[in-house]
Order: C-alpha cells, then sequence, then structure tokens
C-alpha cells in the first residue's frame, strides 16, 4: 500500500521542492493550491449533491451515468486536495505521519467507555476521556527541537 507522505515527499523532491519548511515562497504556493483545490472540491461535491438530491428511476441510465461521472470526478478533487495538503504540511517541515498519528490517537479517545458519543447529526462527539492532539509537540519534533 501507498504511504501518501512518503510519496508526497517523493514528488516534491523528484521535482526540486524542499520539505524541511525552509522555503517561504513555496509555503505560499501550496497555500494558494488548497484555496485553489478547495473550490475545486466544493464544485464537484456540490455537483455530486444535486444529483443524489434528486429521486431517479435506479433503472435510468442516464442518471446513473452523470452518478458514475460525478463520483469519479468527486473522487479526483478529494485525491487533489489531499495531496496539496500533505505538501502544505512539507512546506512547512512537519512530519505528516507523526501528525496524522496524534490526530488519530486523539480522535480515538473521543470513545466514551469503549463507545461512540453521537450528536443528533450523527457527527462524533468527545467522551469523557478525549485528549486533544499535541500538535505543538509534533511540530517541534518535526523541526528537530523537542
Amino acid at each position: 500500500m501507498s504511504n501518501v507522505f512518503k510519496d508526497s515527499q517523493r514528488f516534491m523532491v523528484s521535482f526540486g521542492q524542499s520539505t524541511n519548511g525552509e522555503d517561504p515562497e513555496q509555503f505560499r504556493l501550496y497555500s494558494d493550491l488548497v484555496h485553489e483545490e478547495g473550490r475545486e472540491l466544493s464544485e464537484a461535491l456540490m455537483e455530486l449533491q444535486t444529483l443524489t438530491d434528486v429521486d431517479h428511476d435506479i433503472r435510468d441510465q442516464d442518471h446513473a451515468n452523470k452518478l458514475l461521472h460525478a463520483t469519479a470526478h468527486l473522487t479526483k478533487e478529494t485525491i487533489d486536495c489531499i495531496v496539496v495538503l500533505v505538501g502544505l504540511l512539507n512546506s512547512m517541515g512537519v512530519n505528516g505521519s507523526k501528525a496524522w498519528q496524534a490526530v488519530y490517537d486523539s480522535n480515538m479517545s473521543k470513545l466514551e467507555d469503549g463507545k461512540p458519543v453521537y450528536r443528533a447529526d450523527g457527527k462524533v462527539l468527545k467522551g469523557k476521556d478525549y485528549r486533544p492532539p499535541d500538535m505543538v509537540k509534533v511540530v517541534l519534533e518535526s523541526w528537530g527541537v523537542a
């Protein structure tokens, strides 16, 4: 299986980009790319939502084809966002794997007595054992300061 954090670093190094947080222009580029890709993701999401909000006969091949292509488009835009977001982390010199693990562990601490607690709309809430991620520690470790 591919590792998005390592793949991103290989990509960036192959294209002459920094992964140690020492290039402010590159940071600005990735910041701009996050905004650009975010807009494209939002448009693709709205397209698919519009198609799924309408009742259609399940045998309607034209609608099924539109759903397929809208889903494929949203998938591509989602991955594009992940690519530029991981590139942004690399541009800041942050170890994405460590950041991911810290947030994952924090999210898993939302379980209360081993069970999730939900808001009415289905969002997972923070249980009594919730621990926020220590992102300052992750950044300092990434920068070799801690």
